[in-house]
């Protein structure tokens, strides 16, 4: 053998070593492998209306009256008497007895028996004065100010089993084909979540009504103050120990104040989304071997993703008033929807002999959907962005 043979042959077994190839055909033609998957870029967006529920509960318009009915209707004017009313804690109403009317007290025209109210703390032994009340109920003060994210990023973590078989080798550029099926499953272990709060000032309005001198006629000499215990007998109200009679006159006219207390309504919309996915992959797979170990790879993959996307949402009214919170309404939706999408994957990535047949990687990919999962619930649609990386680690092994 001369010397260009000789270093023509130490060329070709340098080449060989250093690119892990022989001339004689691929043996091993199958690989079959199993790894866990990484994904992450992925999101939930809600888009809809701020939280409303509180619409429904606070006035709108003229109207400021809230969670309650107006008081009970007025009974007068009556021949000249003033207007009086139901109250919150009792009422005062003209009688056939009271006033000028046949079989009352001349001496006292303004002034009735017709009267309830509903506990001693409204009498004020004092200043010989009986009070009643009226909530006015809440008016909105301001423009209601909105608070929260509309957007969630997710990450998915799952498990892949991948098969491919070994098609072509291109010689010159000592790149080989290969064409892989894969499935990927992501069972819905994370809950994603979304929360936005409105809230809106509001001032209730209290009016308050007083009647004096009640007492100071000898009419009124049947009641007895700490009693708050009152019966009804043919549409009058006496005390429990009182005798058949009637009750003390007091007059129809009253003085009114009112108070303004201020408190906040907050609307709270809570969205809780899960996702079970199912991936079914396939397309080609170029290998470049660097060493007799070591190789990479490009895989431009078509995807089947089968999604079963199920959301939650749930809207709580509170109202705060003088340090109190209490809950004024809520409502709960709930839907679910199951659809298929395809897509493109596109990874890249290392393989490692660990011995004659067995190997380990990783890999590095990019999965694009055609479109976006999107589920209705209640007011709001939130659409799942399932696009995103993902990182791959696996184990393989050759046949």
């Amino acid at each position: 053998m001369n010397l260009s043979h000789r270093i023509a042959m130490s060329l070709v077994v340098v080449s060989a070593v250093a690119t892990g190839r022989s001339e004689e055909p691929r043996e091993q033609r199958w690989r079959l492998q199993a790894g866990w998957v990484h994904q992450w870029g992925q999101s939930m967006e809600v888009r809809g209306p701020a939280p409303s529920l509180y619409n429904s509960l606070i006035p709108r318009g003229g109207s400021k009256w809230f969670g309650q009915l107006p008081p009970g209707a007025m009974t007068g004017p009556e021949d000249g008497l003033p207007v009086v009313w139901n109250f919150d804690d009792g009422y005062v109403f003209p009688d056939e007895e009271s006033g000028v009317r046949p079989g009352g007290d001349p001496g006292a025209p303004l002034s009735t028996h017709y009267w309830h109210y509903q506990n001693a703390g409204q009498y004020d032994s004092v200043a010989d004065t009986l009070t009643f009340h009226r909530d006015l109920g809440l008016r909105s003060s301001g423009s209601p100010g909105v608070r929260g994210d509309n957007d969630d990023t997710f990450q998915s973590d799952g498990v892949e089993i991948k098969a491919s078989r070994w098609l072509h080798t291109w010689e010159e550029w000592d790149v080989d084909l290969d064409l892989v099926v894969g499935v990927a499953f992501f069972p819905d272990t994370q809950t994603m979540r979304n929360e936005r709060m409105t809230e809106q000032n509001m001032v209730r309005e209290t009016e308050t009504y007083t009647y004096s001198d009640y007492f100071g006629s000898p009419a009124g000499g049947n009641w007895q103050p700490g009693l708050d215990h009152w019966y009804p007998y043919y549409g009058r109200f006496r005390t429990n120990d009182d005798p058949p009679g009637d009750n003390p006159i007091i007059p129809l006219d009253y003085e009114v104040s009112s108070e303004r207390t201020p408190g906040v309504i907050r609307d709270t919309a809570q969205i809780e989304g899960r996702l079970w996915r199912l991936r079914g992959e396939v397309g080609p797979t170029f290998t470049k071997p660097l060493t007799r170990r070591v190789s990479v790879y490009v895989a431009p993959q078509l995807a089947l993703e089968f999604v079963d996307a199920c959301v939650h949402r749930s809207e709580t009214v509170t109202f705060t008033e003088n340090g109190q919170t209490s809950r004024l309404g809520s409502r709960s939706d709930h839907n679910d929807k199951t659809t298929v999408v395809p897509g493109f994957l596109l990874t890249a990535g290392t393989d490692c002999l660990v011995s004659e047949n067995w190997y380990v990687g990783g890999s590095l990919g990019w999965e694009w959907l055609s479109r976006d999962v999107t589920v209705s619930v209640g007011p709001d649609r939130v659409r799942f962005d399932l696009d995103g990386y993902e990182l791959n680690l696996y184990l393989g092994r050759k046949f």
